[in-house]
């Protein structure tokens, strides 16, 4: 049954037991019910932004983009202004990336000898730090 859905979240690219894909949640307009799409790089499901409408067809045990489907542009957000829900997201990374920092910083500490200078600590705590980045695709 084909039927139109809206993008919540926008494609974000995820690292599987299948390699990189490309996952967005879109909620399904006459339900209301959220659905997420899955897809490779170069999927219909890698291009979807924010506050799109497709036409999405379930299959019975997914959903899957109709191939026919105009991929509607998403409303262009006014220039120079970020949404609340983007704020939100910004800060919430921002204070959990602090707090690895200060993590990484403690353990740094915690591991350096003593006649180790401060600034060669942050440098130790700062390689921890983005090593971890990399590692878990934070």
């Amino acid at each position: 049954m084909a039927t139109t859905a809206t993008v919540k979240y926008s494609a974000k690219l995820c690292q599987t037991q299948y390699g990189e894909r490309y996952n967005a949640v879109l909620i399904i307009d006459e339900t209301e019910e959220e659905i997420k799409l899955w897809g490779d790089a170069n999927s219909d499901v890698s291009f979807l932004e924010r506050g799109q409408k497709v036409t999405v067809i379930n299959t019975g045990d997914k959903w899957r983009i109709a191939h026919n489907s105009p991929i509607t542009p998403a409303p262009p957000a006014p220039q120079g202004t970020i949404e609340d829900d983007k704020k939100r997201a910004i800060k919430l990374y921002v204070s959990e990336m602090a707090g690895l920092y200060g993590y990484c910083l403690t353990q740094a500490q915690a591991i350096a000898p003593a006649e180790l200078p401060p600034d060669a600590v942050k440098d130790v705590a700062t390689t921890l730090f983005i090593t971890t980045q990399r590692k878990f695709n934070l």
